[in-house]
């Protein structure tokens, strides 16, 4: 019970110790700043490792072919294949595209194209289409072997039909691309851990050799090494906190930023369906990885600091077991 009682005293007089002696030392806002940098490139990284797994979702699960009908097609023919294609379990939704309508788009996307046309009185060069969203990557196969069928052959243009296998390859050459990027951002992120237990370590040695003389005199009269490691212990996860909150701030504001700095991903294809898909993902899984970051942050300071501690007097000040 009194060794209880001690260790409680020993830490709450750790505690006041190092919060003066954060008061008293100016010399933390370069380390402050080194520190909020790190977490900043971490969370950067942990938002884009976020948008990645987003922008995986969307592929795997948003599949859009676009099928040209042939000029010579009887409207019966686009009717019955229209229809054919709503029953079909591999399809989510089918929408027709008008020549019209592929017109207006155009012009919406590439006003210069649609003036070249107009300038030299062309006709319009888009045909009817049928837009073709699939319910997952996986449905590809099902849909290719419905779709090349014979009875079609007469609605669809031939040449887009091979370009459903070239749609799949270019799908699943970008879930290899964006696999790759994750692998990097994850190699990234394990680097700024392993760089940030660095600054903590070369701190807290930094911070120890400085007062080399009063923590030996305090270890020779009897002071527990709770009393020794609880100071910087305070300091360090004061500087961390204060250093994540700093980049979260960043973070959000950034992240605020980014429909006005590129307004596109609120209005147009195919940043609107990333947007739809990567949105929600981050704010379902980021205020989690804000909420465990300031959790182990504290815990960080303590292994930090007793590393670098060991690593400046030895074994002797250890934290006992």
């Amino acid at each position: 019970m009194r060794q209880a009682t001690d260790t409680q005293n020993a830490v709450r007089r750790g505690i006041r110790r190092g919060c003066r002696q954060i008061v008293r030392d100016r010399g933390w806002g370069t380390t402050l700043l080194l520190l909020t940098m790190l977490l900043l490139l971490m969370q950067i990284f942990s938002v884009l490792l976020l948008g990645l797994e987003g922008g995986n979702r969307l592929l795997t699960g948003r599949a859009a072919l676009h099928l040209e009908i042939r000029p010579d097609a009887s409207e019966s023919d686009m009717q019955e294949l229209y229809a054919a294609l709503r029953q079909q379990p591999s399809v989510r939704s089918v929408t027709f595209v008008t020549r019209a309508e592929a017109l207006r788009r155009e012009q919406l996307r590439d006003p210069e194209l649609i003036a070249f046309l107009e300038e030299y009185d062309l006709d319009n060069p888009f045909p009817d289409t049928l837009s073709v969203l699939l319910v997952s990557l996986d449905a590809y196969d099902d849909f290719h072997s419905f779709i090349r069928q014979d009875r079609w052959q007469d609605v669809i243009n031939p040449a887009y039909l091979s370009s459903v296998t070239g749609q799949e390859r270019s799908v699943r050459t970008l879930l290899q691309v964006t696999g790759a990027v994750r692998m990097l951002v994850t190699l990234f992120i394990g680097a700024g851990f392993v760089l940030l237990c660095f600054v903590i370590i070369e701190w807290v040695m930094r911070s120890m050799t400085r007062r080399r003389r009063e923590i030996e005199l305090e270890h020779a009269l009897g002071a527990p090494p709770l009393s020794i490691i609880i100071p910087p212990v305070t300091e360090m996860s004061a500087l961390l906190l204060l250093s994540g909150v700093l980049s979260m701030l960043i973070t959000g504001a950034l992240l605020a930023s980014v429909p006005l700095l590129v307004p596109a991903m609120a209005s147009e294809e195919p940043f609107t369906a990333f947007t739809a898909e990567a949105v929600p993902l981050l704010w379902q899984v980021l205020p989690l990885l804000f909420a465990a970051e300031l959790l182990l942050l504290p815990l960080l300071a303590f292994a930090g600091t007793v590393l670098g501690v060991r690593a400046t007097f030895g074994r002797s000040f250890a934290v006992p077991a």
